[in-house]
């Protein structure tokens, strides 16, 4: 997924003088004499503070205060502040690999901005996709996109609404909606296009490329495989090579071209299994793949032997409670 980052220091400060930053030493000297939306503001900035040296605990527990001490203001309370507030706690909660949280938090933040005519709803409704993306609610994350792009935009950058285009097309491919997810593929490769967007595009023709071959369809998965890999290659980019080597495999493969389906898989699982970390799963469904084509051929020993090395690793990552 593409998203555009807006950590809190960089979401505009309704309620501070940025003209006159004061350091951070500064500004907690500052606070035991301020009271009210003062006080609350002067804990914003530390907590942009602490977000930017890592100290995500603090914080949040900084924007908590802060909101602690809006909540109690009541109606003299700054929207925009609050907003943005929420916005904070959000980013520090995804930080703290709490990105359910940090998606709640953050549609409160859309909701303030609708209320006040504010114009970050968009950018905000991105990152809320995000969040969600992140909390495996694909559902939640898509409709963020899709309300992001039915917001009137004036002067839109036509590379975020590819984005957005291709964020609803990865939350479909999560909800194995592999038609839906085609469609919007195929719109984000247009639209990535017309910005002469090559890496984007091949993002794209990976994807499509998967979708066609969850549809059954080997010609065409096999088509923008290979337009992926031309990417690849081109730009010297194993993981793009990876990618479209494993697809053009599983292409290749329904349409019984079961050598040249052989001789791909066999690539990808060499790129995959070089890096330092490999994705396991990927292994396993490459492996799996390869034992269906020399059962194919009859090599059932071969094929059996395959799905008992399988069989070690999938035990390995399953759930202890499992």
């Amino acid at each position: 997924m593409w998203v555009r980052k807006f950590p809190p220091e960089d979401v505009r400060r309704d309620a501070v003088n940025e003209e006159n930053e004061l350091s951070e030493e500064q500004l907690w000297e500052q606070l035991p004499g301020l009271e009210g939306a003062e006080r609350a503001d002067v804990l914003i900035e530390l907590s942009h503070e602490a977000y930017k040296r890592g100290a995500h605990h603090e914080a949040l527990a900084l924007c908590e205060c802060a909101k602690e001490i809006y909540d109690g203001l009541g109606a003299q309370a700054s929207g925009a502040t609050m907003a943005h507030i929420y916005t904070g706690i959000g980013w520090t909660l995804k930080e703290l690999n709490r990105p359910k949280e940090a998606a709640e938090a953050t549609d409160r933040a859309v909701v303030i901005y609708r209320e006040i005519g504010l114009p970050y709803v968009i950018c905000t409704l991105r990152v809320e996709g995000s969040f969600w993306f992140s909390a495996k609610e694909y559902e939640k994350s898509m409709q963020c996109y899709q309300l992001a792009l039915a917001e009137p935009q004036v002067d839109a950058d036509l590379m975020d609404v590819a984005r957005d285009v291709f964020n609803i097309a990865s939350a479909l491919l999560h909800l194995e909606k592999w038609e839906e997810a085609l469609g919007y593929y195929l719109d984000s490769r247009a639209r990535f296009k017309t910005q002469k967007a090559p890496l984007q595009v091949a993002f794209c023709d990976e994807d499509i490329a998967h979708c066609y071959v969850k549809l059954g369809n080997g010609t065409e998965a096999m088509h923008y495989a290979q337009k992926a890999l031309d990417f690849g290659v081109t730009a010297d980019d194993d993981e793009r090579i990876f990618w479209s080597k494993f697809k053009l495999g599983q292409a290749k493969k329904l349409m019984q071209d079961l050598e040249e389906g052989e001789k791909y898989l066999r690539e990808a699982k060499a790129l995959i299994t070089g890096n330092r970390h490999p994705d396991w799963k990927i292994v396993c469904t490459i492996e799996r793949d390869l034992a269906d084509i020399l059962t194919s051929r009859g090599q059932v020993e071969e094929a059996g032997d395959i799905l008992r090395r399988i069989a070690t690793i999938e035990e390995s990552l399953e759930d202890e409670a499992a």
